[in-house]
């Protein structure tokens, strides 16, 4: 800066002081004594690209004279992560904020000259690739990315690269399930020969609950069963939340003897099970008993059950013990009171009986 006077003439001695506009500069001296030529010498240098005005001041008086300096960015020295992705995402969709990375010198200016170089993302962790147009090229030293999305439900990050400059990574990602679109039965409901109406099944249902790129959906998701093949009605706690995309069922029944299917759903989609069953009757519960309203001692008649049921109305099989529960009657070895068996078969079953006393006699 030479510092004047108004014929033109240097003024030596004169104090000279710059005041610089911009940022991340550096200038010396602040100010400076100008020499026999009026001249007063400074060095700016700043790390920051940008315009930067410069305006001086000699012996107290502003100079009308102002001077632009523009600082350009020095080579391209890393990379730089403009804008993070989605701190969550849902499987399978778009993240809702796509990543933006910068070119930048060694000081963190963008490259606006760039407009060639090609910035790759990529996934780390998980197992899968990332979804979507993963190469861009960079515009004024940006690359800005729009389509990225990511199908497997993990904890991820993206890397980002391009030749020449180290790698630079992101946040990280959660990626979460996405709505249950699939339904199957991870294990089938079965029955043994041996299973009755009265028992719950002997293997019990399990339900996988997915999305539609195979995730298991999130826990707590509710998960129905319905009877959608048979006569009779489910028994037990019908509806189960999935836990890691699991819902257990526990105490599932049913109460006939033909055989029957299950379907598992979640909202619209469901699943049906194998066939289960035909299950046994279970226990006998009413019955009713017959026999003649008379009889000749010693001589055999038929005493009979009929409509022998179990709790849930099935015709029932097993044994029914009839005993002479007052009056005489004694079978012909003289026992007393006199027990015998009829084995019940679909609900009916009869056996013979023979009493020796004539007198009246009720069976029970």
């Amino acid at each position: 800066v030479t510092a004047k006077d108004a014929a033109g003439n240097p003024v030596p001695g004169a104090i000279v002081t710059l005041v610089v506009t911009g940022s991340s500069h550096s200038l010396s001296p602040s100010s400076g004594t100008a020499d026999e030529g009026g001249t007063a010498a400074f060095t700016l240098s700043s790390t920051k690209a940008e315009s930067k005005t410069i305006t001086a001041t000699a012996g107290g008086v502003t100079l009308a004279q102002t001077r632009l300096v523009t600082f350009v960015h020095d080579a391209a020295s890393r990379l730089e992560i403009k804008t993070q992705p989605s701190a969550t995402a849902i499987a399978g969709e778009v993240f809702v904020q796509q990543p933006a990375v910068n070119i930048v010198d060694q000081f963190g200016n963008l490259i606006t000259s760039d407009n060639a170089s090609q910035v790759v993302a990529t996934a780390i962790g998980g197992s899968q690739s990332l979804q979507g147009i993963t190469t861009v090229t960079v515009v004024g030293g940006t690359a800005v990315f729009s389509t990225l999305s990511y199908a497997e439900a993990a904890g991820i990050a993206l890397s980002f690269t391009t030749p020449s400059l180290a790698p630079v990574v992101s946040n990280s990602i959660n990626v979460v399930p996405n709505v249950p679109a699939a339904v199957t039965f991870s294990t089938q409901p079965h029955s043994l020969a041996s299973d009755t109406v009265d028992a719950v099944l002997t293997t019990q249902p399990v339900v996988r609950v997915r999305d539609a790129y195979g995730n298991n959906v999130a826990s707590g998701t509710s998960v129905i069963l319905t009877l959608t093949q048979g006569s009779g009605l489910l028994r037990g706690t019908q509806t189960q939340p999935t836990s890691n995309g699991l819902a257990t069922f526990s105490g599932i029944g049913y109460n006939r003897l033909d055989s029957f299917k299950i379907t598992a759903a979640v909202g619209g989609i469901s699943a049906q099970s194998q066939a289960v069953g035909p299950l046994k009757a279970g226990m006998i519960t009413v019955f009713s008993l017959g026999a003649p309203s008379s009889a000749i001692a010693g001589v055999p008649f038929l005493a009979g059950v009929t409509g022998a049921e179990d709790q849930w109305h099935n015709p029932a099989a097993g044994s029914v013990i009839i005993t002479t529960f007052s009056g005489g009657g004694d079978s012909p070895n003289g026992g007393h009171p006199v027990y015998e068996n009829i084995t019940v078969s679909n609900g009916t079953g009869s056996n013979n009986m023979v009493l020796v006393k004539t007198v009246n006699t009720v069976l029970r």
